[in-house]
């Protein structure tokens, strides 16, 4: 996660810059007291999904002070558990295409850059968690802190971005993409997965869809509203797919929990529920690979 110090503007698309934000529905967080609430707008236009409401540093903070890394889903100690897997599933599979040094944003405990340290990656991070951060620093890894647009990198440049879960979490998306084009090198790659509110999933669920989660998800995307962003930013459109990954059976079952606003069953569900992994493609994740325009 990385932080920002901007306002998301309520009246703005963050894609395509229309003034076509109309309010669709409103929901809670689902995290600490459960009390703040978000407005979700929705662009006439491209599609894409905004959710006003409290998002300051402070805030964010909290959350990912509270238990946010601590879950089975998140369990950077264990070897088999779905963050770990995932990661090296993507560091395989980035491996085959890619190579030379990679910055992940929101690099978290440092499950991915754990795995492409071992696939001949040299890697960076990015992570607005003071503790996340300090984790992924005890593993020996450059990690730069707070606020990704802010940040100097010192004339560093990259052969490979990636932002695992991230980009719906920054108030500025358009921003951070045209950052890291400065970052890539000519021939650079940026890989990402982002959530995808036109997935039929995420139509049938309105207001219960399981990412529908701010303010740790901010921006709820299509594929229109995805085309907008990556092209204001100088990026050409390589592939966008959805993939299956591991998650936590008991994720799973705190996941429709909350989406059900049934918070008091959460530590039940938490204590009762195997943590066995599953395999799920719901179709409303996106991978999405970008590279630099050819000129």
């Amino acid at each position: 996660m990385t932080g920002s110090t901007y306002t998301l503007n309520p009246d703005q698309c963050p894609s395509c810059v229309s003034g076509k934000l109309q309010e669709r529905m409103r929901v809670v967080t689902p995290y600490l007291d459960h009390r703040e609430c978000y407005d979700i707008k929705i662009c006439d236009q491209c599609g894409h999904g905004v959710a006003i409401g409290r998002s300051d540093l402070e805030y964010l903070s909290q959350i990912y002070t509270d238990g946010f890394f601590a879950s089975d889903q998140q369990a950077i100690e264990s070897a088999t558990s779905p963050i770990n897997r995932n990661a090296r599933e993507r560091a395989e599979n980035l491996s085959r295409t890619c190579s030379g040094r990679v910055l992940d944003i929101g690099a978290g405990n440092g499950a991915f850059l754990r795995a492409a340290r071992k696939k001949g990656f040299a890697i960076d991070g990015v992570e607005f968690s003071t503790v996340a951060a300090s984790k992924a620093r005890d593993a020996g890894f450059t990690i730069f802190e707070g606020d990704f647009v802010a940040t100097d990198f010192q004339g560093a440049s990259y052969d490979l971005i990636t932002l695992w879960d991230v980009l719906a979490s920054l108030h500025q998306p358009a921003e951070v993409l045209e950052k890291c084009f400065t970052l890539l090198q000519d021939d650079g790659s940026l890989v990402m997965t982002l959530p995808m509110i036109d997935a039929k999933i995420a139509r049938l669920m309105g207001a219960r869809w399981a990412l529908m989660i701010p303010p740790v998800n901010l921006h709820f995307f299509t594929r229109q509203s995805i085309r907008q962003l990556i092209e204001r930013a100088g990026f050409e459109l390589q592939d966008i797919r959805t993939e299956s990954k591991k998650v936590s059976l008991n994720f799973i079952a705190i996941k429709a929990v909350r989406s059900f606003r049934l918070h008091f069953l959460e530590p039940i569900v938490t204590k009762l529920v195997p943590n066995w992994n599953v395999t799920l493609n719901t179709g409303d994740i996106a991978t999405v690979t970008l590279c630099k325009k050819r000129t």
